[in-house]
């Protein structure tokens, strides 16, 4: 919503102008990073045994697979597709919490960073190009675990694209 992104920044300016002194908020900023691991864990364990469980994509009813495939919108399409592989969405919902346990400790936050951003950006790209409604979400999400994974960009770039070794975070 545009009004809570231009109160935070007019109390985030605020705050820089009356507190000028250049030091570090180690606490703060452990706090922010374990929330935001939160707020991810929370959701995809949330829609990970909503999938597991066949809570989310239920099985079709016969009147809607008896319907034409051009009959049927976008979003209804992708809830046909899931919900017929019953398995397919369990390993998908799998893959999510998974993905949210990881995030929940530290020591395996990046690897728990990279499975969720990838989840992330298929939900996002399911959500936009089916027209599912939840693309909003779904881009606030993938853009918190990308923000999840930036202490760990220098790394990366240095382990993948240079060949080299890295240093612990």
């Amino acid at each position: 919503n545009a009004t809570y992104l231009t109160i935070s920044l007019l109390i985030a300016g605020v705050w820089s102008l009356i507190d000028r002194r250049p030091r570090a908020h180690p606490i703060l900023q452990d706090g922010l990073w374990t929330l935001l691991r939160m707020i991810i864990a929370l959701y995809l364990f949330t829609y990970g045994f909503a999938k597991i469980f066949g809570l989310q994509f239920t099985i079709p009813s016969s009147t809607v697979l008896m319907s034409e495939v051009g009959s049927l919108k976008p979003s209804e399409l992708m809830k046909v597709f899931m919900g017929t592989s019953q398995p397919y969405s369990a390993i998908a919902g799998w893959a999510e919490v998974i993905g949210g346990v990881l995030l929940c400790f530290r020591r395996s936050t990046l690897f728990g960073a990279l499975i969720s951003f990838g989840l992330m950006v298929n939900i996002l790209a399911m959500n936009v190009f089916y027209d599912f409604g939840m693309q909003r979400l779904a881009l606030e999400l993938t853009l918190i675990t990308l923000l999840i994974m930036t202490p760990y960009v220098r790394n990366l770039f240095s382990l993948i694209v240079l060949n080299r070794a890295s240093e612990p975070v």
